[in-house]
C-alpha cells in the first residue's frame, strides 16, 4: 500500500512536515516534486497568527456591549447618558 507524507526536499535531505513514517529499517520511497510555490511552513504561519491574535487582544474589544440608558439598550456611546441630560425626544 502506498502512503503519502508531506515533506520538503532540501538538496538530498528530507524535512518531514508531519509525523514521519515509523520504519525501523531503510525503506524505498518515490518522491513527487510539486510544481506549486512552497507555502510558508505551518509552524511559522501558526506563530504569526498567534502574534496577530495577541496584538488584537491588547487593543481590547472590537465591539461594545449594550448599555442601558433611560431604559433603552444601545450599542452606541450616548453622551446624554453620561451627563444626565435628556435629548429633545426624551
Amino acid at each position: 500500500m502506498l502512503r503519502t507524507y508531506k515533506a520538503i526536499l532540501h538538496g538530498d535531505q528530507v524535512e518531514w512536515l508531519e509525523q514521519p513514517p515509523e520504519k525501523s529499517q531503510p525503506v524505498q520511497v518515490h518522491i513527487t516534486v510539486l510544481e506549486e510555490p512552497l507555502a510558508e511552513p505551518t509552524r511559522e504561519r501558526g506563530r504569526a497568527m498567534a502574534e496577530a491574535l495577541a496584538a488584537l487582544a491588547r487593543r481590547g474589544p472590537l465591539w461594545r456591549s449594550p448599555t442601558l440608558c433611560n431604559g433603552n439598550a444601545s450599542y452606541e456611546l450616548n453622551v446624554n447618558c453620561l451627563t444626565g441630560s435628556r435629548d429633545a425626544a426624551g
